[in-house]
Formats: structure tokens, sequence, C-alpha cells
């Protein structure tokens, strides 16, 4: 395997790990990245350069601002990633 394939491999692997980490993060780019120690402006550049990285990263981040500006869904969906009893908790709370 050459040298170019290789980093080619890689790159697709923390653009992988990028879009997982912008998942586990809400859609937070600042936070994704710091994450994963990679520069926004690589990011940036990636969305540039990769169509199909720049769709899913997208679609992550637009569906992310559904929760932006309601703290209770931000607080709900926040409990489904803890315990179920969390959970039962929260509806309670509705």
């Amino acid at each position: 395997m050459s040298y170019q394939e290789t980093i080619k491999q890689r790159i697709g692997k923390n653009k992988g790990r990028m879009l997982t980490s912008l998942e586990k993060h809400q859609g937070n780019i600042k936070r994704a990245c710091r994450e994963l120690g990679i520069y926004r402006s690589t990011f940036y550049r990636w969305l540039k350069q990769d169509e199909v990285f720049a769709k899913e990263a997208i679609k992550l981040i637009e569906c992310s601002k559904k929760y932006h500006g309601n703290a209770y869904l931000q607080e709900l969906a926040k409990s489904f990633e803890e315990e179920d009893e969390a959970i039962r908790v929260m509806l309670e709370k509705m």
C-alpha cells in the first residue's frame, strides 16, 4: 500500500469519527473538533472537498437544531442517553 493510500484511509477514518462526534455533541462543531483534536478549518475543508461527508455532516447539524433553543427538549434528549430511570423521571415531569 502506498503512502498516499494510507493517508486517504486515515483521513476517511477521521471523517467517520468526526460524524460520530458531531452526533454525540448534537451538531456542535467546536466540541466535536475539540474531542478529536481536529482543527475547525480542517472540518470546513472536508466540507468543501467531500460532497458525501458534507451531506452527512450538514444533516447531523440540521437535525440538532431542532433541540437548540428548547432547554426542556435538550434535557429530555440527554436523559435518553443516561438510564431508564432518568427517562421515567423526565416523563413524570410532563
